[in-house]
């Protein structure tokens, strides 16, 4: 190794010459003293994390100036196909008996097609599973799914532990129980939680004033045939509030009373109410004087008949006599109540 003085130094009488020869981090590698420096070997080894040393391998030693401090950051990154753990002895002073300085490597993991088992909750919202093949391979996740409310936490879908925290607002509240309002009092809903009956809440229900208790009805006024009645009822809850209503007028009740018909007056029927109203009917046409005994008094009421009477009924003529008969056939056939000018009814 040649040295040279750089040429724009310049020399005086008593000055000397040292150097000094560092690397790019700084370690002084060698200088004007360094055939008087002591120097101690730096001995690296790489092993394993069990303390075995890598296949492949051996150990090196490095001779170092005594007093200095060995970096050796720089080391193979990884080593024959194991990944870098760490290192001991790096950043040490390098003492008169030298150094130990070791790096760990670990094995690489071989890859491998996962069989996991199944998701257990861990107690706190997460769950793990691990792979039944390895069990140092396994993951963790977030507990999903389900609901909560008030009585219970909800249910993993996965691993079907309770996890979080009750829902307090999440009832489930049935049909509610209902007072009805009345006339005097405000009624209310009650809704009670189905699953835990002492969370519950109301709602009021404003007063009805149509919503009576009735009592009985009683009659103020009975009706007639000439005049309706009224009848009233009292609510139980107030008997101030009162309903009224008409009773309808009775029909009329008649008595009958007929007169018969005479010889020469009509009958009828004289129906009378016990209001004093009243009408007359059912008319029966009168009967006619008869004379059986053709003797010309009539058999009912005695009055002397017409003898002489010129109606076909009294001819002597056999032909008017046939002729008399067929009319009296169809006379009584179809109900005709004829009656001869003399005032004798011909049947």
């Amino acid at each position: 190794m040649i040295y040279q003085i750089p040429s724009d130094v310049t020399l005086k009488d008593g000055d000397y010459v040292a150097f000094e020869v560092t690397d790019e981090k700084g370690n002084v590698l060698a200088n004007d003293n360094t055939e008087n420096q002591t120097y101690a070997n730096v001995t690296i080894q790489y092993c394993l994390e069990d303390g075995s040393q890598i296949p492949n391998t051996n150990s090196a030693e490095i001779p170092v100036p005594v007093g200095t401090k060995f970096d050796g950051s720089t080391h193979p990154v990884p080593l024959y196909g194991y990944t870098f753990v760490r290192a001991d002895g790096l950043d040490q002073t390098v003492t008169s008996k030298g150094l130990n300085v070791t790096y760990y490597y670990a094995k690489q993991a071989e890859e491998h097609t996962h069989n996991w088992g199944k998701w257990e909750s861990n107690g706190n919202g997460t769950h793990t599973c691990t792979c039944m093949t390895d069990n140092s391979h396994s993951k963790t996740a977030n507990c999903v799914g389900g609901e909560a409310t008030c009585t219970n936490k909800a249910v993993c879908e996965i691993c079907l532990a309770a996890y979080g925290e009750i829902n307090t607002s999440n009832h489930d509240y049935g049909e509610p129980v209902v007072t009805h309002s009345t006339c005097t009092t405000a009624g209310s809903k009650i809704y009670v939680c189905e699953r835990n009956s002492s969370h519950s809440y109301s709602e009021a229900l404003a007063i009805d004033a149509d919503a009576h208790t009735w009592g009985e009805w009683t009659i103020e006024t009975p009706a007639s045939c000439v005049d309706a009645g009224q009848k009233v009822r009292t609510c139980i809850n107030n008997e101030e509030h009162k309903e009224t209503i008409e009773i309808p007028k009775k029909e009329h009740t008649y008595t009958a009373v007929k007169t018969a018909p005479t010889c020469t007056e009509k009958g009828y029927t004289t129906y009378t109410c016990e209001c004093g109203t009243g009408y007359v009917g059912d008319y029966v046409e009168a009967t006619g004087h008869t004379d059986a005994n053709n003797d010309g008094i009539c058999d009912a009421c005695e009055k002397t008949l017409n003898k002489n009477c010129s109606d076909i009924c009294h001819s002597e003529s056999a032909l008017a006599k046939f002729f008399y008969r067929v009319l009296l056939f169809f006379w009584k056939l179809f109900k005709i109540n004829k009656t001869c000018s003399c005032g004798i009814a011909h049947y």
